[in-house]
Order: C-alpha cells, then sequence, then structure tokens
C-alpha cells in the first residue's frame, strides 16, 4: 500500500493502517485527527457568515465558515428543517444567495415568505429578500447528481450563490430504500460522489453546505451503526478529509419551545460547547 502524503494516509481506512503500520486504532485515530487539524486553514485565516443570531455565531466560533460542510441531525419534530429555513432567510436579508435543495418535498415559497413576514421584514424588502433563495425539488439520488455537477462546473451558479442547503440528503437513501443488495450499494456509492461533489462546490464556489440527517436510534450517538441506514452519520468515515461539522438539537422537553445545539463532530469546534435556542414563529432566534 503506497501511502505517501497527509492526504492519502486520511483516505485510507483505519483497519487498512492498523494493518499497514501495526498500530492501533486509538493511536491511528488519534493521529488522523492531527492530520485534519494540519490540514485546516488557520481559523484567523477562515471566513465565516454571520447566521444572524449572535449566539449562535458565538457558538460556532464566527458564523458559518466559508468551504465546510455542517450536518444539522435531531430527531423528528426538534426543528432541523426550520433551522434550516431560519438560516437562509437571515442570510438573504445579508444579500447572500441561497440554493435550497428540498427532498422533503413540502417546502414552498408561501411559507418562507410568512417567516419573513413573521420576522418583520417590511413588505418592500420581501420580494428582494426572496429573490435571493431559490427552492429546487429532488426525489432520487439519479437526479442529485447531475445537478451537483452542473453547479460544480458552472461558473455563474457559483457566483450566486453564497449558501446551499440539501435537506435531507440521507432520505434520498432511507424512504427510496431498495433492498436489493446490489441496488443499496449503488445508492452508497452515489452518496459518496455527491458528497464529493458537495465538497467541491463548498471549495470552489466559497460556499457554507449545509445537510440535514433524521437520528432514529435512541442509543448514544457514538453507538449509530450503517445498520441504522442514517447513511450521513458516516460521513466523516466515508470522506475522513472532509472539513465538516456535524451538530445536534434537541428538544430540553416535549413541551418546550428550547432547543438545545451541541457539537457531535467538529475539528475546530469545542466539544463540551452548546448554545440554547428559541424555535418560535419567527423560526430560531
Amino acid at each position: 500500500m503506497g501511502i505517501n502524503t497527509v492526504r492519502a494516509f486520511l483516505e485510507t481506512q483505519v483497519e487498512d493502517l492498523c494493518a499497514t503500520t501495526e498500530l492501533g486504532v486509538e493511536t491511528i485515530r488519534r493521529i488522523r485527527k492531527d492530520f485534519e487539524r494540519l490540514l485546516e486553514v488557520r481559523v484567523s485565516q477562515v471566513q465565516h457568515q454571520s447566521t444572524g443570531i449572535t449566539s449562535l455565531d458565538d457558538f460556532l466560533g464566527g458564523g458559518l465558515r466559508v468551504g465546510h460542510i455542517y450536518e444539522i441531525c435531531g430527531r423528528i419534530g426538534t426543528g432541523k428543517s426550520k433551522f434550516c429555513h431560519t438560516i437562509a432567510l437571515k442570510l438573504a436579508q445579508q444579500g447572500i444567495g441561497c440554493l435550497y435543495v428540498d427532498m422533503n418535498g413540502d417546502l414552498v415559497p408561501a411559507l418562507m415568505r410568512k417567516l419573513l413576514v413573521d420576522m418583520g421584514e417590511p413588505p418592500e424588502e420581501l420580494q428582494r429578500i426572496l429573490s435571493l433563495i431559490r427552492i429546487d425539488k429532488v426525489w432520487n439520488l439519479s437526479d442529485l447528481k447531475p445537478m451537483l455537477k452542473f453547479i460544480a462546473s458552472n461558473k455563474e451558479a457559483l457566483d450566486a450563490f453564497g449558501l446551499l442547503i440539501m435537506d435531507s440528503l440521507a432520505i434520498l437513501h432511507v424512504v427510496r430504500f431498495d433492498k436489493k443488495k446490489e441496488k443499496f450499494s449503488e445508492n452508497v456509492t452515489m452518496i459518496r460522489e455527491c458528497y464529493k461533489l458537495l465538497h467541491e462546490i463548498a471549495k470552489i464556489g466559497n460556499f457554507t453546505v449545509i445537510l440535514t440527517n433524521l437520528l432514529i436510534s435512541h442509543e448514544d450517538d457514538s453507538k449509530i451503526t450503517p445498520g441504522s441506514f442514517n447513511i450521513g452519520l458516516q460521513l466523516n468515515e466515508i470522506i475522513p478529509f472532509l472539513p465538516f461539522t456535524r451538530l445536534r438539537i434537541d428538544a430540553t422537553d416535549e413541551k418546550s419551545s428550547r432547543r438545545e445545539i451541541s457539537v457531535l463532530t467538529s475539528n475546530h469546534l469545542d466539544m463540551n460547547a452548546k448554545v440554547s435556542l428559541q424555535l418560535t414563529h419567527k423560526g430560531f432566534i
């Protein structure tokens, strides 16, 4: 096995590295973490986009990183999609375009307009802000891949947007899942290719990419396996060198509108950091 660069080391599976180097799993993982940090641009040089929510920006170390992929995880009803709606509108208010790829099929312009009105935006500003958000529907992986390829190769598309939201990439695999083994493998391969395209788009287009993912297990997150079919939960194993942060949204209790956001995976955020936000008719505040 020829491993002569840091990137090659990061792209090699842990078990293969253990067999080649005779080092233990924990040692390999620690070395990989160190290499991932070395590949990250120095924090002082990293560009951020404000979410428009001060406490969230502070939690994120200055806002959303440009060229970075965020995955927002949570159980049903915790507000993952509403979080994305809020962020899209907050950035559009700053003049930043957003491509919102809706895979749930329930996002319509009227919903975004109502949320913007509830935020207190004056009527004369509504159309200008909403025009910066493009909503596309995607129903299967075979349609998603060419869309991402087009964006990656189209300068006009790259220049038009600063935020790409995919709500939710994993659902294309989970809901429309074919039990035939060969189809399962084909889907996983296509998801890997889509993630790589997302990384390319984030880097060359100076995008921030936000994905959502449903947690369907009640186990501790560290124990969630590929058998849960939450493919996004293995994103950093599939492509280990991605600049990637996974956040989790939780309801503090069933009747509360408070939402706690914590860090599940990140190579630049404090793993113990948390922020508490309110989910209201105005979105997250």
